[in-house]
């Protein structure tokens, strides 16, 4: 069930409307329901295996409630990546060791199964939920209707904002009460998570991804256009993703982290991570990179650090080389730069921070390339592009240059935020602009797009 789709659509109605006629003392088990029923709808089978994943947990962490070690804590990472590794990677270090020059075949039954929705998303949280534990930052016991609602929030199930304990705990049980802020607040987020999706992310996605299927096929312009394309692209699809996740939230009374901060306006890539999947990069610094050691041990473990933490951080987004080496050239790049990102910021002239976020933006589209592309062999034929004078264009270069721009002035609208707020104050334009959207757009209703991060 997508949120740009028209059952989801109807499951909001049901669930917004029955929430807020509920009492407050019910709220909390109809949207743990609902949240069921939104995952079941994907695969039943795989509902029994997440709860089951849950009420694992759960019982280990009643138990054990008080009484964290270090031990105990390395057991449910253990049993939790496990679980990640068996539906993920099994294949992956199969074609390792066959790479190697073992000659393995490893048989088991879940080889043909599809990557369970969520599966990398909900084992960090998890993972999280017990380390803070094991910190001691979690004092009070825990419910297991709160621990299954912490979990299974709807609008961050599927694909983030990876939310911590102690973000959400306070909002669980607070008395919410319905007031049209609420519903002006969610409804711009929601109206701009599904313009950067539909209008911008979609239609990128159907001219470039012939280009990324068949790159041999295609000229320099097409090349160029599809490189820059798919910057914009994932950029639009999953940030419009957690602006819907948000406004979804706020919506039912909830205030969920912003993942998104206009990350192409970075002037260093240490500051792109500050602002791109910025959850996923905090998980990545305080439950990874801070117990490997961090900036503690001298600035070569510092720089091992980096790069380990960014190989492993490509490899929880996808199990093949690709996705290493985007991991790895991020690591090898932010600890290239990491001496000078203090030199940098005394140099803060307009002009010198333009520079500075080209060639962070430039690197970063650099990288996407390995991203994107379904093979590293795809990905070198892709490179040899930008050189190849022959070819087909794309089916239409003049509406990627538009939707490109269009995402550009967007993005620049993003950075001062502020004003959008005249949108809250003029509720009346949402549906305007929602019609026109669905008028200009009538594909989208008909072939729905899921989104890039479902895949994760």
């Amino acid at each position: 069930m997508l949120f740009n789709s028209l059952d989801f659509f109807l499951f909001l109605l049901v669930v917004f409307i029955v929430y807020w006629t509920l009492p407050n003392v019910y709220r909390k088990v109809w949207l743990i329901s609902a949240s069921i029923f939104f995952y079941g709808f994907w695969s039943i089978g795989f509902l029994f295996h997440f709860l089951g994943i849950l009420a694992f947990n759960y019982l280990f962490y009643y138990f054990a409630h008080g009484s964290y070690t270090k031990a105990k804590v390395s057991f449910l990472v253990i049993v939790n990546l496990f679980n990640l590794a068996i539906f993920k990677y099994l294949i992956f270090f199969e074609t390792i060791l066959n790479d190697l020059g073992f000659s393995i075949q490893v048989a088991y039954p879940l080889k043909d199964f599809v990557l369970p929705l969520a599966i990398s998303f909900y084992t960090f949280q998890i993972i999280a939920f017990h380390i803070d534990c094991y910190r001691g930052e979690l004092k009070e016991k825990v419910s297991p209707e709160d621990f299954f609602f912490f979990i299974l929030f709807f609008p961050q199930l599927i694909a983030g904002p990876i939310i911590r304990w102690a973000e959400l705990k306070r909002q669980i049980d607070r008395n919410k009460l319905p007031h049209a802020d609420l519903l002006r607040t969610g409804s711009v987020l929601i109206f701009f998570g599904l313009l950067k999706k539909v209008v911008i992310g979609d239609q990128l996605g159907t001219l470039i991804d012939p280009v990324f299927q068949s790159p041999e096929k295609y000229n320099q312009a097409a090349i160029l256009l599809s490189a820059y394309g798919f910057a914009v692209q994932i950029y639009s699809d999953f940030s419009g993703y957690s602006d819907i996740a948000r406004g979804l939230a706020i919506l039912l009374g909830f205030n969920i982290p912003r993942n998104f901060d206009t990350p192409y306006f970075a002037t260093t890539l240490q500051e792109f991570w500050q602002r791109w999947h910025i959850t996923l990069s905090r998980w990545l610094r305080d439950y990874l990179y801070i117990p490997l050691g961090g900036n503690r041990s001298g600035k070569i473990n510092t720089y091992i650090n980096l790069l380990l933490t960014m190989l492993l951080g490509g490899l929880w987004h996808g199990a093949n080389y690709n996705f290493l080496i985007w991991g790895g050239l991020h690591g090898l790049f932010l600890a290239i730069e990491r001496p000078f990102v203090r030199t940098f910021q005394k140099y803060s002239k307009f002009w010198q921070l333009g520079i500075r976020s080209l060639i962070i933006f430039h690197f970063v589209c650099i990288t996407w390339i390995f991203f994107r592309s379904s093979s590293l062999r795809d990905a070198i034929v892709f490179f040899e592009g930008f050189t190849r004078n022959v070819g087909s264009n794309l089916s239409n270069n003049s509406l990627a240059g538009w939707l490109i721009f269009g995402a550009i002035a967007l993005h620049i609208l993003e950075r001062n935020y502020r004003k959008l707020n005249f949108l809250t104050q003029k509720f009346w334009l949402l549906p305007a602009f929602g019609i026109a959207l669905f008028a200009l757009f009538p594909s989208t209703v008909n072939n729905v797009m899921t989104f890039i991060y479902f895949q994760f």
